[in-house]
């Protein structure tokens, strides 16, 4: 059986236990945020490694989690990701496998995403 190549934890509890301090804490103190790589394999390489990312959710619509998380990634990287796939003509469909996309050009480690139960299922198919 192939191991998986994707795992999901939930850290969840009782509002102001601290849960995302621990959290902001654990990431800031023990994971440097970005490793600027120089070489691989004796040949030179310019790219910036995203270990891990921290997005609080906006609100109940996933395309303003997916909007968060392009606006994240260009914060920290100095992309334009948001301006590439973010908009009024955009739709959830099409951004998720940006994300997906984006996460793994930059090497995304980890994701954090807090409060998510501002997210809000849609009656649209049962999916959020």
């Amino acid at each position: 059986m192939d191991q998986p190549t994707a795992s999901a934890t939930a850290v969840i509890g009782t509002s102001g236990m601290g849960k995302t301090t621990f959290l902001e804490e654990f990431l800031t103190r023990c994971l440097p945020q970005v490793i600027d790589h120089t070489s691989y394999n004796g040949q030179p390489l310019i790219w910036q490694q995203l270990v891990w990312l921290k997005l609080e959710c906006p609100g109940p619509s996933l395309k303003a989690l997916c909007t968060r998380f392009f606006e994240g990634v260009d914060q920290v990287l100095k992309t334009d990701h948001a301006a590439q796939y973010t908009g009024n003509r955009v739709n959830k469909e099409t951004m998720l496998p940006a994300m997906a996309e984006v996460a793994s050009a930059h090497g995304l480690g980890v994701l954090v995403v807090d409060e998510m139960q501002r997210l809000k299922p849609t009656h649209n198919r049962g999916a959020m």
